[in-house]
């Protein structure tokens, strides 16, 4: 009997099943863009290079049957928090509500430099924070979609990658890492 389903070409694939976020032993840190900022000042600046205003990213979600989903996203950074606003029909607002683990991918940079954020999506619902979340984005010009959810991304780990010697012979990449909870 075939377990999954057959391709075009008769052979079976695996059957894809929905699984549980992975129990981890203690407390997962997560921090603000601010505390992240605080601890990091180097490559906090180095993320404003890649999320500037109106700039766009992908944001990486997990589907109801626990594929990945990947939109683009224009981030907003104000008031010392990280924000993504969604429409009202978006399907990764349902995405981030079932399951709020996610990543955010800045657009390469020069070279091929990567920017990219480890988070939990938390809603924005307190009427101070959206507020916040719709002064930061008259201030960065971005539209607002009066009814569409915000959420705030808190972040578990931010990773950058520069490529040396880009393209030649001997390239390599040189990463960089801060994770939440750690001084550095």
């Amino acid at each position: 009997m075939n377990a999954g389903r057959a391709t075009r070409r008769g052979a079976p694939t695996a059957v894809a099943r929905p699984r549980s976020p992975p129990q981890r032993k203690g407390k997962i840190e997560m921090a603000t863009w601010s505390q992240f900022a605080g601890a990091r000042p180097d490559l906090a600046e180095v993320g404003l290079r890649f999320l500037p205003p109106c700039g766009i990213a992908y944001l990486a979600t997990v589907r109801s049957d626990g594929g990945p989903r990947i939109h683009p996203v224009c981030p907003i950074v104000g008031g010392g928090r990280l924000f993504v606003g969604i429409g009202p029909s978006s399907p990764k607002q349902w995405d981030l509500r079932r399951d709020p683990r996610c990543v955010l991918h800045a657009l390469p940079g020069e070279a091929d430099a990567e920017f990219v954020i480890r988070a939990q999506a938390v809603e924005v619902g307190d009427p101070v924070d959206r507020h916040l979340f719709e002064v930061a984005c008259r201030e960065a010009g971005v539209n607002v979609e009066a009814d569409g959810p915000a959420f705030e991304l808190l972040i578990g780990r931010v990773d950058t990658t520069v490529w040396e010697n880009c393209g030649q012979p001997g390239t390599r990449p040189i990463r960089d890492r801060w994770t939440a909870g750690t001084e550095e």
